[in-house]
Parts: structure tokens; sequence; C-alpha cells
């Protein structure tokens, strides 16, 4: 039996590389997009709107599958929207 700890390794071996992956190929089409908006400017709206619209869906894709994965898991995130009234947020 896999103790919590490996698993946990195993899991960040596997989970980091893979995120980094995303974040620079997602920043990478986030310049691209800017640089092409920026030499279509006096193209029409719709066609910077459709590159921004594409830059979007590449960054919301996958967080709506990690969403989707962890319902599916059957892990709640709710509870980090969720606000408690009877605590002070005032304070330190």
């Amino acid at each position: 039996m896999i103790n919590l700890h490996d698993w946990f390794g195993s899991f960040s071996a596997w989970w980091w590389p893979r995120l980094a992956d995303h974040l620079w190929q997602a920043t990478l089409f986030g310049i691209v997009v800017l640089l092409a908006s920026l030499l279509l400017k006096r193209a029409p709206a719709r066609s910077r709107h459709l590159l921004w619209l594409l830059a979007t869906i590449k960054f919301v894709i996958p967080a709506a599958l990690l969403v989707f994965l962890t319902q599916k898991l059957g892990l709640d995130s709710a509870w980090i929207w969720l606000t408690n009234p009877d605590h002070n947020t005032n304070t330190l």
C-alpha cells in the first residue's frame, strides 16, 4: 500500500511540470495575440475580438477541465467561496 506522502510526491512530480508547461505556453500565446492585435490595428474590430476570444479560450479551457475533474473525483471546492459570518476578519 502506498502511503500519502509518497502519493503526494509522485503526484507533484507529475502535476507541476504540466502546470508550468501550460503557463508558459499560454503566456507566449497571449503575447502573440497582443502583437497580432497591435499589427491589426487598422483591421476590423471583429478580427481583434476573435484573437482575444481565442486567447481567453486558451486560458479558460484548462481551468474548466480542472474544475470538472475535481468535481468528478468528489472534491467540493465550494468551501473556497464560503465565508463564516461569525469569523472576524479585521483581527490579526
